[in-house]
């Protein structure tokens, strides 16, 4: 098993580009374990994303309190996902006939998320008519989503060793006369 990179992508979603933006900067560079944990708890309201503005820089981080005025639950985001997560991991298994016997949650371990790329595509407006001839404009935006994941080296050597002591542990039977026994 080599690392090899996985990379799947989504089209054409309605989600909000500030919120999904948000949540992607915290899940760059993490094991695919710990972003399924972050968008699980964002998902049950257990943590939030709280858009901090300072007067150096802007950035976003993770808050276990609850909901205060400058921050959000990105729901919709973090179960697409923790969809398109799960999918990596489960072709990743499937992919080459050494992983088909891994755990999807021992492949989890093993793989990182290299890049996470969202892309806004166009806008789409409609209409609401109220009344005495008024109407109200609401913009929707359709995002792209582009996720790759890649093995970190250390992990996957150490599975090739692991693998490589399990195939000379491999039992032996010999057949005497009377009995077969087994040789360790």
């Amino acid at each position: 098993m080599e690392g090899k990179e996985f990379k799947l992508a989504l089209k054409n979603q309605k989600i909000s580009y500030k919120k999904a933006n948000q949540l992607i900067n915290q899940l760059k560079n993490k094991s695919i374990t710990q972003a399924i944990s972050i968008l699980s708890q964002i998902t049950n309201e257990k943590i939030n994303i709280s858009y901090r503005i300072s007067n150096t820089s802007k950035r976003s981080c993770i808050n276990k309190i609850p909901k205060k005025s400058n921050s959000s639950y990105p729901k919709k985001a973090a179960k697409i996902l923790l969809l398109m997560l799960n999918i990596l991991t489960n072709s990743i298994r499937l992919s080459n006939k050494q992983t088909e016997d891994i755990d999807c949650l021992e492949i989890s371990r093993l793989y990182y998320i290299k890049e996470i790329k969202l892309t806004r595509l166009g806008k789409h407006y409609r209409k609401i008519f109220r009344a005495f001839g008024r109407v109200n404009y609401i913009k929707n935006q359709k995002c792209s989503i582009l996720i790759r994941v890649k093995a970190f080296e250390d992990r996957i050597s150490n599975i090739d060793a692991y693998r490589n002591i399990q195939d000379h542990i491999k039992p032996f039977w010999f057949i005497s006369s009377k009995f077969p026994f087994f040789w360790p």
